[in-house]
């Protein structure tokens, strides 16, 4: 196999070798990776990893620890260069509590037909105090965006546009209010600090 910048020598009619060869490039891929958030949990010392228990942990996978975490055991939510990116691709930070729209992870958008509301989990946890944040969404329609430092004082923002809230706190969380033919997509939570 000729690989790039390799050059082929070839001889002409009188024996001679011709430098100027053949260049064969192979084809490059390229692929683009998006890094996402990190959760890490922390669980009650009580259902720490016994090697003995298979229901706290499987050797040999990636599972370690109980089968289902709560939101209590939250310890941190972070994100690279604090900006988080909801590609409705996945239910990770999905309120199913509060959530009464329809978070389409088939479609990867949040559908509002007859109304709802559609609400995150905590997508920043840590211990700063957030003063600030931007919501950004590809938006049908105008659903009603707001941010929240507590996931209890819902602040209304406009998209695209960096919001002090009145009420800090060490979280982040979004929420969106729509009807009819409203959707939401693409959701960018950055600037926050």
């Amino acid at each position: 196999m000729v690989r790039k910048h390799e050059v082929v020598a070839v001889r002409d009619q009188l024996g001679r070798p011709d430098d100027s060869g053949i260049e064969i490039k192979p084809k490059e891929d390229i692929v683009i990776l998006e890094e996402g958030p990190s959760q890490v949990f922390q669980p009650d010392a009580s259902l720490n990893l016994l090697l003995s228990d298979g229901s706290r942990g499987l050797l040999n996978t990636n599972k370690l620890g109980p089968a289902d975490y709560t939101n209590s055991d939250l310890k941190t939510v972070s994100n690279p260069f604090n900006i988080h990116h909801e590609h409705f691709r996945t239910t990770d930070f999905k309120n199913a509590v509060t959530t009464t729209a329809n978070w389409d992870i088939t479609n990867h958008k949040v559908t509002f037909a007859g109304g709802g509301t559609v609400r995150s989990t905590q997508i920043h946890k840590g211990t700063a105090i957030i003063s600030q944040a931007r919501f950004s969404a590809t938006l049908v329609g105008t659903p009603t965006l707001y941010l929240s430092t507590d996931g209890t004082n819902w602040e209304l923002v406009t998209s695209g546009t960096l919001h002090t809230f009145t009420k800090t706190g060490t979280e982040i969380y979004w929420r969106a209010d729509g009807s009819g033919a409203n959707e939401l997509s693409e959701v960018q939570i950055d600037n926050y600090l």
